[in-house]
């Protein structure tokens, strides 16, 4: 799980380095959090499975609502604000 937060980490910080957008750095900072979760149990072997594991998992749900949230404001620019038909 360390490893695959650490790649996620790095390819939202290349993201956001490379766009000027400002929600791929609010996704970078909150997976950062998620590292340091990582990081205290690395400290403290002895840290609680259930606060380790929350502290791992708290930052998932924002992190994917602002991913949603970015991805569909950038449709709305590039295809302009009418109603795409899905059907």
């Amino acid at each position: 799980v360390l490893i695959v937060d650490l790649l996620t980490l790095v390819g939202f910080v290349a993201i956001a380095l490379r766009t000027d957008r400002f929600w791929p750095l609010w996704v970078a900072g909150l997976q950062l959090t998620t590292m340091l979760a990582h990081l205290m149990k690395l400290i403290e072997n002895d840290l609680l499975a259930h606060a380790y594991g929350a502290a791992g998992r708290f930052w998932v749900y924002p992190i994917f609502l602002i991913i949603v949230i970015g991805t569909w404001r950038h449709h709305q620019r590039v295809h302009g604000n009418r109603f795409v038909e899905l059907a």
